[in-house]
């Protein structure tokens, strides 16, 4: 990694989140926090074509912050789709002696070994954005294997049950 691409406060890549300073308003102090550039959102009353009113971070109900035990909630599904039987080929990166050619035709790859580390980084804000990333790991085993594959079958019934656990707050169960 290029050190021009590491933020120099944490020595994380850059890409991994950026850092927001939260106002505390009415005399309380500010603090930070570190955020995926994919959760900022605008304010109410932004102006998106930037006459004279500034872009700030918003952040949801349901983000990690706000509400610790839901990212408790999320890493318990993520570990329960990893111990079960049909994720064997989503858990680790797909290496170039198991796929030949992977790397060359899935520009993001996702596993779910990336998915933990991240949730245990705090890189992720959201339950939707673990979710998004799960989907992922769908597309890619797609696009490399084609939908109608045993291993494209697998994935779907396992990603399908995993986002399903993460977004609608229910257990992890493959159908």
């Amino acid at each position: 990694i290029l050190s021009s691409a590491l933020d120099q406060r944490t020595q994380l890549p850059v890409w991994e989140g950026v850092h927001v300073m939260w106002s505390g308003g009415g005399g309380m102090s500010a603090s930070t926090s570190r955020l995926s550039a994919w959760e900022l959102e605008a304010l109410e009353g932004d102006d998106r074509k930037g006459k004279g009113s500034s872009r700030k971070a918003a952040a949801s109900d349901e983000s990690f912050s706000a509400r610790p035990e839901r990212a408790a909630e999320v890493k318990a599904v993520v570990n329960a789709a990893m111990r079960h039987e049909l994720a064997v080929f989503l858990i680790s990166a797909v290496t170039p002696d198991v796929a030949p050619g992977y790397d060359e035709s899935i520009p993001v790859p996702m596993y779910f070994e990336l998915i933990k580390a991240r949730l245990n980084r705090s890189y992720y804000r959201q339950a939707q954005a673990v979710a998004d990333d799960v989907r992922i790991i769908y597309r890619n085993c797609v696009e490399y294997n084609g939908a109608d594959s045993p291993i494209s079958q697998n994935c779907k019934a396992v990603t399908d049950a995993t986002r399903t656990a993460i977004l609608k707050r229910t257990s992890f169960q493959v159908k």
